[in-house]
């Protein structure tokens, strides 16, 4: 009867260790992507997603666009945002919004340059004349995105 006292006693220590390790790690879903020019879209959870500029010793850095970023593109010199809107008390539903009613900024990553928030109308139309050329595809913020500049950190 103690044995198995033991036994139960030392599988619960061990459910509750798991639960504490897992509940300990709300940053598995954190990432990182990496822009020009030390600029980086930061995922701290899944409706903290801004644009940051990365400050010298690459462990953090300065909020440029504040949440909740929807989706990003880029170029080696210039950054395209979506950004959902947020209402007058800064508040924002990530699921509560109309395409339209996205907003737009446009980075110029060397001259530490931020334009907008614009109209997707607007913005198209500041991309030709700031001469952006082509960006690469809108990539989303709702998943992890992959590719070479991809990097998991922690802020």
């Amino acid at each position: 009867m103690k044995r198995n006292n033991i036994r139960i006693w030392c599988l619960g220590l061990c459910l509750l260790c798991c639960a504490v390790l897992l509940a300990g790690c709300p940053g598995l879903s954190d990432w990182a992507y990496h822009l020009p020019n030390a600029y980086s879209i930061v995922r701290a959870n899944n409706v903290d997603i801004r644009l940051i500029k990365e400050n010298d010793t690459g462990t953090g850095g300065t909020t440029v666009v504040e949440s909740h970023i929807k989706a990003f593109c880029y170029n080696a010199s210039f950054i395209g945002l979506q950004r959902v809107p947020v209402d007058d008390a800064g508040e924002f539903n990530a699921n509560d919004y109309a395409d339209e009613d996205l907003e737009y900024y446009l980075i110029d990553a060397f001259k530490d340059e931020v334009l907008g928030p614009y109209t997707c109308e607007e913005y198209a139309i500041q991309c030709q004349e700031h001469n952006v050329g082509d960006l690469c595809e809108w990539i989303g913020t709702d998943t992890k995105p992959s590719g070479e500049e991809h990097e998991k950190h922690l802020y």
